[in-house]
């Protein structure tokens, strides 16, 4: 991925796309690695449309501690919008978040 892309993965229920994904924000977010490649780091933008709140963000943590990560700079360099069962169509998402 090159600055600016967006990236959506899909498959199976309780495949573990969530943990990979956010796995590689926060591997962006501290310039660490992810799966074995190293991350420039940057500001990344989670739009966490599934999972409730409370259950995202232990899964950060568990995540961060896992990694030995800084979350300093997990916490500037990544902006986690839960918007679980908020939205009922992209376009509304995309204004909602234009306005930021």
């Amino acid at each position: 991925m090159r600055k600016g892309d967006k990236l959506m993965l899909a498959g199976a229920t309780k495949a573990g796309k969530t943990c990979a994904l956010l796995s590689l924000a926060i591997s962006i977010a501290t310039g660490g690695e992810w799966c074995g490649m190293p991350c420039a780091r940057g500001r990344v933008l989670f739009v966490n449309l599934e999972v409730r709140k409370e259950v995202f963000l232990r899964r950060q943590h568990e995540i961060c501690n896992s990694l030995h990560v800084n979350a300093e700079v997990v916490r500037k360099n990544l902006k986690i919008c839960n918007l679980r069962g908020k939205f009922s169509d992209i376009s509304e998402l995309v204004r909602s978040e234009e306005r930021r």
